[in-house]
This record gives C-alpha cells, structure tokens and sequence, in this order.
C-alpha cells in the first residue's frame, strides 16, 4: 500500500497510512498524531507487551527502540497489503491489515508476515487509531 490512502481523509485506512508513513520514518510526532489523544492501547511483540493510556505510543517508542538497539535491528520498513477486513460503524471503526516486515538483524535480511489489527475513532480532525495489535505468523 502506498500513500493511496492520504487522498482520502475521510477513510480510516488514511490514519493507518499515516501511522506506518511515520514510523517507517522515526517520526515521533507524527506516530503521536496518527493517535488519539488521551487513552490509548497497543500490544506488540517487545516487553511489557501492553502499553495503555495517554503516553502509551511514547513508552511502546522507547520500548521498540531499545528492543531494537539490544537485537541490532537496523534499515526496517514495512509494506501493507490491502486489508482483509474493514468495518465502520458512524464513528468507530475497526481494519486488519496483511503487512511484511523487512529489516536487518545484525546485517542479515530478514521478513516478517503479520497482520495489524487496528481500532479507530473519528475526531474533529479526522480518523485516528485508539489501539492496534501487531500479529506475527512467523
């Protein structure tokens, strides 16, 4: 998926378009942006695993960063597929979205197939993400 999805602010998958544009990026502040504000909740792969509430993308960053750094992840990025499911109902909104995972650990190329479940709301300023879950097969 490429940023097919920006054109159209109306559609949940833009916010998710966004989410993935940043963190392919490093980019902070617009991974917060990509987010609700206030309550939060993601499960993911590193330790502790759940991170909820108002700082949660903060704490799952530096929680990444330091999974990373300890395992020499380097040069990731991450290709979505088009979603298997896509729900709206008025303001809410639910996706699960096929993704690959492609990096480097300690040099050597390595992919991961798995899906991101994701949770949105509508805001004034547009779809936003409330939770996501990153699901590895491999």
């Amino acid at each position: 998926m490429t940023n097919f999805y920006a054109a159209f602010p109306n559609d949940p998958m833009s916010a998710i378009e966004a989410f993935r544009a940043a963190m392919v990026a490093g980019d902070a502040k617009g991974l917060a942006d990509a987010h609700v504000e206030g309550d939060v909740a993601i499960v993911d792969k590193a330790a502790p695993f759940i991170w909820k509430g108002p700082t949660a993308v903060a704490d799952w960053m530096l929680s990444m960063t330091l999974y990373f750094e300890e395992r020499d992840i380097r040069e990731g990025s991450i290709v979505y597929h088009s979603p298997i499911t896509k729900l709206v109902d008025g303001d809410q909104a639910y996706a699960v979205v096929p993704a690959v995972w492609s990096y480097k650990l300690k040099g050597i190329p390595i992919r991961h197939a798995a899906t991101i479940t994701f949770a949105l709301r509508r805001t004034p300023s547009g779809w936003k993400i409330a939770g996501w879950s990153w699901n590895q097969g491999d």
